[in-house]
This record gives structure tokens, C-alpha cells and sequence, in this order.
């Protein structure tokens, strides 16, 4: 796992840019705002989707071209600003178990992501996030993290 002070939203295909979402059909702020900024569509589908839709642990992949994606994670029941814990480890387990199968299926093994769950979703990333990236790796060696700690409206 490479963690990199890189902008998510200048990744180049191939690759597999995931992040996480709220199951309250909000998606203003943060790394979400940013590839939305980038790519509307990735909102667009987010909101596709009926609340009574949106559960921990789903996943949704987006087509940017033939080799660069975009995954929205359910990581979160609710959001907040408040410092509270929003994110859940277990719907992000869920979740980049779901992004290795994506992969798999893809035959694309780059995938950038933030810190997902931590800073908005209050998780630890040392503590909890981190560790989690570390299964996944080892169930699949194939699939190269890197863990961008940017985005645009915090790059420029």
C-alpha cells in the first residue's frame, strides 16, 4: 500500500478511484464533492438511487472510460460535521471486499482511495482503516492501494 500526497481526481486509467458515501442522499462536501466536481456523473448515480436503495456496504461502479472507474462505498448511515463516528468499519470491510471482486472482474488492480471513514466519518485510520486495507491486500495481492491524502479543493 502506497500512501501518497496525491490528488485523487488527477488519477489516469487504468485504475479504480473508490471513496466513501452516506446512506442519506447527501453527497456535498469532502472527497465526494470533488469527484463530483470532476465527473458529474458520479452523482448523478448516486442520486439515482431511492434512499430505501442506499444500505452499509453496498457499492456502486461508475465508467469514467474503458479503464478508469469510480466505486461509491456505503460507509455511512448518517454524516455530520461534529466529529462524531459516522463511518462504519465493518460496511468499509464490506465494501473493499466487493471493490477486490470489482477488480477481478475488471481485470484492473490500481485502486486509489482516501482515507475512507476517517476525518468526516471520525473512524481512526492507524487504528481501524488502516488495517482493513491490510486484509484485503493479503486476500488479494493483486490489487495495489494507493491512498491519495488530496483532493482538489485541498491540492491547489
Amino acid at each position: 500500500m502506497i500512501q501518497a500526497n496525491k490528488d485523487i481526481t488527477t488519477v489516469e486509467a487504468p485504475a479504480i478511484i473508490i471513496h466513501g458515501v452516506n446512506c442519506q442522499r447527501a453527497m456535498n462536501s469532502g472527497v465526494a464533492k470533488a469527484l463530483f466536481t470532476k465527473w458529474p456523473i458520479v452523482k448523478e448515480q448516486y442520486m439515482s438511487f431511492s434512499q430505501d436503495e442506499m444500505s452499509l456496504g453496498k457499492v456502486d461502479s461508475i465508467k469514467l472510460t474503458d479503464e478508469l472507474y469510480v466505486v461509491n462505498c456505503w460507509t455511512q448511515e448518517n454524516y455530520g460535521y461534529d466529529n462524531q463516528r459516522f463511518a462504519s468499519a465493518k460496511a468499509i470491510e464490506i465494501c473493499l471486499e466487493k471493490v477486490s471482486n470489482i477488480c477481478d472482474d475488471l481485470k484492473i488492480y490500481e485502486v486509489f482511495a482516501p482515507r475512507i471513514g476517517c476525518g468526516l466519518g471520525g473512524l481512526s485510520w492507524e487504528e481501524e482503516v488502516f488495517l482493513i486495507f491490510q486484509k484485503i491486500e493479503i486476500q488479494n495481492p493483486k490489487i495495489n492501494f494507493t491512498i491519495c491524502n488530496l483532493h482538489q479543493t485541498e491540492a491547489k
